[in-house]
């Protein structure tokens, strides 16, 4: 595969795993803190700033076990959309293997 290709694939990868992580980590933070608030509202001294600090925190932690999935989901997300505009295909009529 050539240098340009690989890099062009490279960046659809990586600019496509950057948005499925920041898609992932709002729903998990909005999930987290509803859930969070919801068992803490009648707890004496809560406040929402906590909540929102505690969730914010947890964050890190569930982040990093979706991101085999989100590695997995993002790969799948851009072979679809390369192959939804014929650009595998027009790298595999250059000469490209598809096992590159």
């Amino acid at each position: 595969m050539g240098w340009t290709l690989g890099r062009y694939f490279f960046f659809r990868y990586v600019t496509i795993t950057i948005w499925f992580f920041i898609g992932l980590l709002a729903l998990v933070f909005l999930i987290d803190f509803t859930e969070l608030s919801g068992r803490t509202t009648g707890l004496p001294g809560f406040t929402y700033g906590t909540a929102f600090a505690i969730s914010g925190l947890r964050i890190p932690m569930i982040m990093l076990q979706t991101v085999p999935f989100v590695g997995l989901f993002s790969a799948m997300a851009t072979l679809v959309s390369l192959n939804r505009r014929y650009e595998l295909v027009i790298a595999r009529s250059a000469g490209v293997s598809a096992w590159q």
